[in-house]
């Protein structure tokens, strides 16, 4: 596939660019396996996940998406690029999505309940002091 491209450009395409954990991605390998061409957004997840040492498919399906969006230079395609890793080693990216994504609907319903229950209580005090 990339025979007719000249010497100094097919050397890049050797270059690794993304890692995590043991896998490594050259440039040509990004490109025919995970049929990804952003090499910016792969410097970036693996700076994020060797911060987060994420380096295995449950650590990164534990590690929340919208968490991830917090790291520095971490936008939609890095985003993208984790799911595309999820999905190459058979796990099902929209599902990663959704699970975190129930969790944060979860535990904001939560934190609203304790707010009101703490206001409540409040209440209550203030009336007793009365």
């Amino acid at each position: 596939m990339f025979k007719h491209i000249p010497s100094p450009v097919r050397k890049s395409l050797e270059e690794v660019v993304l890692v995590w954990g043991s896998k490594r991605f050259t440039r040509q390998q990004m490109i025919k396996k995970l049929e990804v061409a952003n090499f910016r957004a792969a410097r970036i997840v693996t700076k994020t996940l060797e911060e987060l040492e994420v380096t295995t498919p449950s650590q990164l399906w534990e590690t929340d998406p919208y968490d991830l969006r917090h790291s520095k230079g971490f936008g939609d395609f890095s985003l993208f690029l984790c799911m595309v890793l999820l999905d190459s080693v058979g796990r099902n990216p929209e599902d990663w999505l959704e699970t975190h994504a129930a969790e944060r609907r979860r535990n904001r319903h939560r934190e609203q309940e304790e707010r009101a229950m703490r206001a409540a209580a409040a209440d209550d005090r203030r009336r007793t002091r009365r």
